[in-house]
């Protein structure tokens, strides 16, 4: 694993609570009692990750390893299993302005070091979105 050095605690305790207030309903508690009834993965480890999203009542999986979440196993739970570029794009279909004015706004929140919407794009790139990344450069390239 790789490690981040200027990752520190009190860095990952500040950037977990502020994914906590952005996102209120997103920590899942009490999901441990549903784990055991989650089968047909390739990876029982993963088994924690369906009994979250079955309890915090998710319609899909974003991960980058959807082989590790079969559509058999899922279909009970009536979840899915969808790539992060996938769901980027899907997000962006639905509403482009909305994307793009959120790239926009960490832009602009970004201080520390400061960075640019090309920055986050080829962090995003890195991040294994890179049809997302094409789509949202093709549309800056257009000027819409």
């Amino acid at each position: 694993m790789k490690v981040n050095a200027r990752m520190t605690e009190e860095r990952i305790a500040r950037r977990v609570d502020g994914m906590n207030a952005a996102f209120e309903d997103a920590c899942v508690k009490g999901w441990e009692p549903l784990e055991h009834c989650v089968t047909g993965l390739p990876d029982s480890c993963d088994r924690h990750v369906v009994a979250a999203a079955v309890r915090g009542d998710a319609a899909a999986i974003i991960t980058d390893n959807v082989r590790h979440f079969p559509d058999e196993a899922l279909e009970r739970w009536a979840i899915h299993a969808i790539a992060s570029d996938d769901f980027l794009l899907d997000v962006l279909d639905l509403n482009p302005s909305v994307v793009l004015s959120s790239l926009i706004e960490m832009v602009g929140r970004r201080k520390n070091p400061p960075v640019t919407v090309d920055d986050i794009l080829r962090a995003l790139d890195l991040a294994n979105a890179p049809r997302f990344v094409r789509e949202i450069r093709s549309i800056l390239d257009e000027g819409i």
